[in-house]
């Protein structure tokens, strides 16, 4: 018994151990995925980001760990995934809900990084309003929970901001504040954001260096094999020299960005808004360096692919629209359960409080159960005390009465003696006075005598019946008289004394 105890332990610890060895290793994995993600999202490879994310989140779902820290990251850069995507809608819908759930959970580095997509996502579409509200929070959670490594992010939010209204002195503070903490942080695309806004800053200003600007930029998203925002970038520098009049530099800035658009979409990145934009305005520096052949054509080309761009952002609409409406679908089912789970908690509560009381009632009738059943006790106690105090008393009235009951037998037996005596003594005499007193006396004890024996028969009475004593003395005349026996007649009413 004690070998099959030992083996059924030993079998449990190891089924245990095997668990927790699967689990930490399904973890080390999960994390390893999420680094490549974040790889990924940097070079802006978004399809490919998801592609690793997609798995992890379902198997945390399926733990029911989606909400922990590591799930709430894994969220995070999924919906950073499909803003840079330009999946608004569903970006925009998992970047709100995991910004609430990871304010109530308190995982405030969460909270300030979906704050500050959304703000990404609100300025995308123009909702500056909105883009400010997040970023307000982002910078609140930030200062409060020293959130340093997310201030860079915050800083070029700042100096976008600032970009927008046109304060150029606040868009320079904080572009440099970005650069020079992006850099503390090891955050190349932030650095490369912020020395953008810099260029935008002097694009009206000063061309040479706001070119410098751009090309700092240029070589940080290199780094990154970013070339969906290369493609970005190489078309403000064209659009910068172009402006300028500097046809032949924006025609190679041109080049680059179509090649950086091809590369994008070789990695992966399906829709690239830039590459149309960038074939029409090749056209048009065409046309201003007397190239009018070439300018049609590139027209023409920019032109196709503004169409395929629509059709593929018809595709996606089609897919966000379902999204929208699936998102919608849940939202009811989530309604319908918190309104199922209302009437459960209202309805547990309810049986709770029947339970309640039905638990005070068996404590209340438990209580006087036993207050009844200790009074029985005592009551029983009691009663058993009379008992043998009854039957102490019976034993004590038994006792007497055989004692009253021999002392009236003595006294009868003796006044009968005594009696005798007399007439013994009687027989003896000659003088009749003295025989005659001799009968007085004697008739004087039978009457005391018969008092006693009408006494005696009587038990338990105090009164004596007359007639009945007196009846009793006309018997005793009669059988002391000699010769014709007296014969009386007595009208004598029922009278006790």
């Amino acid at each position: 018994m004690l070998i099959r105890n030992c083996c059924i332990f030993l079998s449990i610890g190891l089924l245990l151990h095997v668990g927790t060895e699967a689990f930490a290793q399904t973890h080390i994995q999960d994390q390893q995925m999420l680094r490549k993600a974040e790889q990924f999202l940097l070079s802006s490879m978004n399809d490919s980001a998801l592609f690793y994310l997609q798995p992890v989140l379902r198997r945390l779902e399926k733990r029911g760990l989606a909400d922990a820290p590591f799930g709430l990251r894994v969220q995070l850069a999924s919906a950073t995934a499909l803003a840079q995507d330009d999946r608004n809608v569903q970006a925009m819908a998992l970047l709100n809900t995991l910004r609430d759930k990871s304010k109530a959970l308190e995982a405030w580095k969460t909270f300030a990084g979906a704050c500050l997509a959304l703000t990404v996502l609100h300025e995308k579409l123009n909702r500056f309003e909105d883009a400010k509200i997040n970023l307000d929070y982002a910078h609140t959670a930030i200062a409060r929970h020293n959130l340093d490594s997310l201030y860079p992010a915050f800083a070029v939010r700042m100096a976008f901001r600032y970009s927008i209204y046109g304060y150029a002195d606040s868009l320079r503070y904080f572009a440099l504040e970005a650069i020079k903490t992006s850099r503390q942080f090891g955050l190349p695309a932030v650095e490369a954001e912020a020395y953008l806004l810099l260029g935008r800053g002097h694009s009206d200003k000063d061309m040479q260096q706001a070119a410098g600007y751009y090309k700092k930029a240029v070589e940080l998203l290199k780094g990154l094999s970013d070339y969906r925002g290369l493609s970005h970038l190489w078309y403000t520098i064209s659009l910068l020299y172009e402006r300028n009049a500097y046809f032949k530099e924006a025609l190679k800035f041109n080049d680059s960005t179509i090649m950086a658009c091809y590369k994008a979409i070789a990695t992966g990145t399906e829709r690239i808004p830039v590459l149309h934009m960038a074939y029409q305005y090749r056209g048009r520096i065409f046309h201003n360096l007397g190239y009018p052949d070439s300018a049609m054509y590139y027209y023409k080309r920019g032109y196709t692919q503004e169409i395929l761009f629509v059709q593929q952002e018809e595709r996606y609409r089609v897919v966000e629209i379902d999204e929208r409406y699936k998102n919608k679908q849940k939202t009811a089912q989530i309604a319908a359960q918190a309104q199922q789970l209302r009437f459960e908690r209202q309805r547990l509560f309810g049986l709770l409080v029947v339970v309640a009381i039905i638990l005070f009632s068996a404590a209340v009738l438990v209580y006087y159960y036993l207050r009844l059943q200790k009074a029985n006790r005592l009551t029983l106690q009691q009663a058993n005390i009379i008992k043998e105090a009854n039957e102490q008393l019976a034993q004590s009235l038994e006792r007497q009465v055989m004692l009253q009951g021999e002392i009236h037998h003595r006294v009868k037996n003796n006044l009968q003696v005594i009696i005798s005596l007399l007439e013994l003594q009687k027989d003896e005499i000659k003088d009749q006075a003295t025989r005659n007193s001799l009968d007085a006396m004697a008739a004087r004890i039978f009457s005391m005598a018969a008092v006693h024996d009408v006494l005696y028969q009587k038990e338990g009475e105090n009164l004596v019946d007359f007639l009945e004593y007196t009846k009793k003395l006309c018997e005793h005349l009669s059988a002391m008289t000699t010769g014709g026996k007296p014969r009386f007649k007595l009208q004598i009413p029922k009278q006790f004394f």
